[in-house]
């Protein structure tokens, strides 16, 4: 009987334990697993689509072209007297003799050919000057360039001598041409094609 108690005890205590319920996981143990798989499971965004931050433009921004004729500074040379007391000026460009704080107290410019020689119009000037003298010589057409740029500047007396009245027709349509940029441009362009004539003194 001893011995069937001997065997008996140690079988009660297995069977109890056999039966004894295992821990459950705690809920942050069974959390894990989940959250990570729902953030592995949501797909990457494709690298066309992700946003980059905004580019800045390093380079220099587009320079305004400036108001001018087709002359280069210096190929020719602009002495321009005054209405006034002020003593003439020289400048080296339409441009110029344009921004002029004292144009519009400006009588009249002589211009002079500074360039090399001998001197070879530029397309432009070759334009103004077969509008005036188709087929001019050289010189013929230098002499045709310098009153193209004079008509070009400023002309205080649209009437008066040297004014607009006296210039010739193929010269004015030629300006009016060349620098529509001049501050004086609709007036050359009226006496060019005839709608400004005897035009009162400016």
């Amino acid at each position: 009987m001893r011995k069937l108690l001997v065997i008996a005890v140690p079988l009660v205590m297995l069977l109890a334990g056999c039966t004894t319920p295992l821990p459950q996981p705690t809920p942050s143990a069974t959390a894990s697993p989940s959250a990570s798989v729902s953030a592995s499971a949501q797909p990457s965004q494709p690298p066309s689509e992700v946003s980059s931050p905004p580019t800045v433009s390093t380079s220099e921004p587009a320079e305004t072209p400036e108001l001018g004729g087709d002359d280069e500074p210096g190929r020719y040379a602009y002495r321009c007297g005054s209405l006034d007391a002020s003593p003439e000026v020289q400048l080296s460009s339409l441009a110029e003799v344009w921004a002029a704080t004292n144009y519009t107290r400006m009588a009249s410019c002589d211009v002079s050919y500074e360039g090399g020689q001998p001197f070879e119009p530029t397309s432009a000037e070759e334009q103004a000057i077969s509008t005036v003298t188709p087929g001019a010589r050289p010189e013929e057409g230098l002499a045709v360039m310098l009153e193209v740029l004079r008509l070009c500047t400023r002309v205080s007396d649209e009437t008066g001598p040297g004014g607009f009245k006296e210039a010739g027709h193929e010269a004015l349509v030629a300006a009016a041409a060349f620098c529509p940029d001049a501050p004086q441009a609709k007036i050359i362009k009226g006496w060019a094609d005839g709608t400004r004539t005897g035009a009162p003194q400016q």
